[in-house]
C-alpha cells in the first residue's frame, strides 16, 4: 500500500507550467519591420548618389564658368604681323665724272713762346671782341693785378704751372691759351719720352709696341758710323 501511495502523491502535486506559446504573427512583424529599414537605407543611398551626382555637376558648371569667365578677362594678343618683302632700290649708274673732293679741316696751328717772354700785342678787333665776352659773363670779381698764388692756395700743382710759365698775376696768364699752356708743359715730357727710346734702343731693348723706332735708330746710328 506504502508503494502505491506514493504515485498518486506525486500525480496529486501542482500541475507543471506550460511554456508560453509563441504568438502567430511575430516571426511577420520582425520580417516587415526589417524590409522597412532595408527599404530606408536603399533610399538613402540613392538620395546620396543623387546629391554626390548634382555636387559634381554644380562643380564641373562652376569650373567651366570660372575657365570662360578668365577667357573674356584675359587681353587678346594681336597676331603677329609678317613683314612686307623689301624690295631692292634701283642701283643708279655709275658716273663717269669722278666725285668732287672736298678739301680736310685742317688743324689749328699754335704758336709755342718760351716761358717768360712778352707776349704779342693784341689788335684792336681782338680787344673789342674780348671786351664784348667780358660784357657778356658779367663784371669780373678780381682784377688783373690779382696775385695767382693767392687764388690758388690750395692747388699746388696750379702753381707749379705758374712757376713753370713765369706768370704771376691773372693778366699775365691770361695771355695764354689753354692749347698753348698744353703744349708747353708736355714738350719737356715728350722730350723725355724720346731719351728714353734712344737709350733702350741703344741697348738693343724697346718699349711696348716700339720695336720699329728702336731698329729705325739702329739705322740711323749705322749710317752717321759708316759716314
Amino acid at each position: 500500500m506504502a508503494t502505491r501511495s506514493r504515485p498518486q502523491a506525486q500525480a496529486t502535486s501542482a500541475p507543471r507550467r506550460a511554456a508560453p506559446k509563441a504568438a502567430p504573427g511575430g516571426r511577420k512583424a520582425k520580417s516587415a519591420t526589417s524590409s522597412r529599414t532595408e527599404a530606408a537605407s536603399a533610399a538613402a543611398k540613392k538620395t546620396a548618389k543623387k546629391s554626390a551626382a548634382a555636387g559634381s555637376k554644380t562643380v564641373a558648371k562652376k569650373a567651366v564658368a570660372r575657365k570662360s569667365a578668365l577667357k573674356k578677362s584675359a587681353p587678346k594678343r594681336p597676331a603677329p604681323k609678317t613683314a612686307a618683302p623689301k624690295t631692292a632700290a634701283p642701283k643708279r649708274p655709275a658716273s663717269k665724272w669722278p666725285a668732287p673732293k672736298t678739301a680736310a679741316a685742317r688743324p689749328r696751328a699754335v704758336t709755342l713762346r718760351a716761358p717768360g717772354a712778352p707776349a704779342p700785342k693784341t689788335t684792336p678787333a681782338k680787344a673789342a671782341a674780348h671786351k664784348a665776352f667780358a660784357v657778356r659773363l658779367g663784371r669780373p670779381k678780381v682784377t688783373g693785378d690779382e696775385k695767382l698764388y693767392l687764388l690758388f692756395k690750395e692747388d699746388f700743382p696750379a702753381r707749379q704751372i705758374f712757376t713753370f710759365l713765369g706768370v704771376e698775376t691773372v693778366r699775365d696768364l691770361e695771355r695764354y691759351a689753354p692749347q698753348e699752356i698744353v703744349a708747353l708743359l708736355t714738350q719737356p715730357i715728350a722730350q723725355t719720352v724720346d731719351r728714353i727710346r734712344q737709350r733702350l734702343a741703344a741697348l738693343n731693348r724697346h718699349l711696348a709696341d716700339d720695336q720699329q723706332f728702336a731698329l729705325d735708330f739702329q739705322q740711323a746710328q749705322r749710317t752717321e758710323a759708316n759716314d
